[in-house]
C-alpha cells in the first residue's frame, strides 16, 4: 500500500514544494460539477474547473470539501491570484499563485484555502486526492 510520502515520491514532489492549509473559511457558491478519477491511493479523488473572482473564493470540488482528503492542486487558467488560509485573503496580503503555475497543498479534508484575483470570472483547475 501505497503511504503519502512514497505517492509523494512516485509523483516527484519534495515535501518542500508542499504549502500548508489551516481550517478556516466558508463555503463558496460558483464551483462546477465533481467530476471523479481513480487516484494512486486507490480512493475516488475530484477534479474540476471553479470561477474565482473579487470575492473570495474556498477552493475545493463541489459543495464540500472530499472526505479523507490529503492533497489539494490547483493551476489558474487565465489570470494571476492569491491564496490564504481564510475568506479575508485580498490581493494586497495572499500569496501569490500565478497563471499556470501548479500548486500542491498538503490538505486534509478540515482544512480550507482561499483564492482571489483582481478581476471577476477567472478560472482555476483544482483537484482533491484521498487517502483510503
Amino acid at each position: 500500500m501505497l503511504t503519502k510520502s512514497s505517492y509523494l515520491k512516485f509523483l516527484g514532489i519534495s515535501a518542500a514544494m508542499l504549502v500548508m492549509a489551516s481550517p478556516l473559511g466558508v463555503l463558496a457558491a460558483d464551483q462546477e460539477p465533481i467530476t471523479r478519477t481513480k487516484s494512486a491511493f486507490g480512493g475516488g479523488g475530484v477534479y474540476g474547473e471553479i470561477t474565482i473572482g473579487t470575492s473570495a473564493v474556498e477552493i475545493k470540488v463541489g459543495a464540500s470539501r472530499l472526505a479523507r482528503r490529503v492533497l489539494v492542486t490547483m493551476q489558474p487558467v487565465d489570470r494571476d491570484m492569491y491564496c490564504g488560509y481564510d475568506s479575508s485573503v485580498t490581493v494586497a496580503n495572499g500569496t501569490k499563485i500565478f497563471k499556470s503555475q501548479l500548486v500542491i497543498w498538503d490538505a486534509d479534508d478540515q482544512s480550507q484555502i482561499w483564492c482571489i484575483t483582481d478581476l471577476a470570472g477567472k478560472k482555476a483547475r483544482i483537484s482533491e486526492a484521498p487517502i483510503p
